[in-house]
């Protein structure tokens, strides 16, 4: 919101950004917990869900509560030395 003011582009820039990082982290969760066929499919669900296309221009929640239960779920999933979780 700092980069472009108060807009339209200013508040939603955020949200499309948060919403590609959370296909990407669902991919990657998909597709190690289940392969690559079902990942596919969850991923086409996810995408066109009748709930996330329609409320998704309403507020930053359905964008967020998404994004952070996946990210939870890839924490678990992390198998670094410096995993956080």
């Amino acid at each position: 919101i700092g980069l472009f003011g108060y807009t339209t582009l200013g508040i939603r820039a955020p949200m499309l950004l948060v919403s590609l990082v959370t296909f990407l982290l669902l991919a990657y969760v998909l597709r190690r917990l289940f392969g690559d066929d079902v990942s596919l499919y969850g991923l086409i669900f996810f995408a066109f869900s009748p709930i996330y296309l329609t409320q998704q221009r309403l507020g930053w929640a359905i964008t967020l509560l998404p994004f952070f239960a996946i990210l939870m779920v890839y924490l678990v999933m992390a198998r670094h030395r410096y995993a956080p979780v």
